[in-house]
């Protein structure tokens, strides 16, 4: 079974880990490979690694 690769990005570590804890990845065919609390890092992780989607807060430090 193919997972969908997700990467996280909200500079709210509290939000971050309940809303990893609280969603049924698995259960969807997903895995959150990767977690970010800035708009850079992201964006570096995923020039280097196909993901398929990046659920992120919208207001981050550098870069929103």
């Amino acid at each position: 079974m193919q997972m969908f690769k997700i990467v996280l990005a909200d500079d709210d570590s509290r939000f971050v880990a309940q809303f990893k804890k609280i969603t049924e990845w698995e259960k969807y065919e997903m895995e959150v490979v990767a977690v970010f609390d800035n708009g850079d890092e992201v964006i570096e992780y995923i020039e280097d690694n196909p993901v398929d989607a990046v659920i992120t807060d919208i207001s981050m430090p550098e870069i929103s």
